[in-house]
C-alpha cells in the first residue's frame, strides 16, 4: 500500500480496537444527529397537519371579512407566512440531515477504507467476492486495516459534522417555528 498518494509513514501506534472504539463513538455521533432530525420531521408532521387546515380555513374566511378587518387579518396571515416560511426550511435542513451523505453518488470511504468501511466494502466487492475480499482483506494486514479505521475516523468526523450543523440550524428554526405557530394560533381566535 506505499504509492505516491500513500506514503509509509510508518506504524501506527494504537491497537485496532482502540481505533474502532474511536470509530464507533464518531458513528453514534451519526446516529444521534440522525435521531434528532428524525424527532424535527415527526413533530412537523403533527403540526403541519394542525395548521395547515387552519390557516387554509382561516384565508379562505378573509375574503369573506369586512375590509376594515383585513389589516387585522393581515398580521394573522403575516405570521402564518412566517411560521410556514420557517416550517419549510426547517424540514428541509432535518430531511438533509438524514439523506445518506454521498458525493458524486458514492460515499466518501469508497475506495479509501475497502477493508473496513460498510459502504466502501459493499461498493468495492460483490456479494459473490468472498474469496477476492478475503485475499485483499489479508494483503493489507494489520497496519493497512489500522491505516482504513483511521480513515473511515476521519471521513465520519466530517460527515457527523455536516449533519451536526445541519440538525442545529433545523431545530433552532424549529423553536422559532414553534413562536410564529403560536402567535398564528393565538391572533387567529380573535
Amino acid at each position: 500500500m506505499k504509492d505516491a498518494e500513500n506514503p509509509d509513514l510508518g506504524p501506527i501506534h494504537a491497537d485496532a480496537p482502540v481505533l474502532i472504539e474511536n470509530y464507533k463513538i464518531i458513528a453514534d455521533w451519526i446516529r444521534f444527529a440522525d435521531a434528532k432530525a428524525g424527532v424535527i420531521l415527526g413533530v412537523q408532521g403533527v403540526l403541519a397537519s394542525l395548521l395547515i387546515p387552519i390557516g387554509t380555513t382561516y384565508a379562505e374566511g378573509v375574503k369573506r371579512v369586512d375590509p376594515s378587518a383585513r389589516l387585522w387579518s393581515g398580521v394573522v396571515l403575516l405570521a402564518y407566512a412566517a411560521w410556514f416560511v420557517l416550517f419549510l426550511v426547517s424540514t428541509l435542513l432535518a430531511l438533509r440531515c438524514v439523506v445518506p451523505h454521498r458525493r458524486k453518488g458514492k460515499h466518501l470511504a469508497n475506495d479509501r477504507c475497502n477493508h473496513f468501511h460498510p459502504s466502501a466494502i459493499a461498493g468495492c466487492y460483490g456479494e459473490s467476492d468472498i474469496e477476492t475480499f478475503l485475499r485483499k482483506y489479508h494483503d493489507i494486514g494489520a497496519e493497512g486495516l489500522k491505516r482504513e479505521i483511521i480513515q473511515a475516523i476521519l471521513i465520519d468526523s466530517h460527515i457527523s459534522n455536516q449533519k451536526y450543523w445541519y440538525v442545529y440550524w433545523s431545530s433552532h428554526l424549529f423553536s422559532a417555528e414553534l413562536v410564529f405557530a403560536f402567535l398564528f394560533y393565538v391572533l387567529s381566535r380573535f
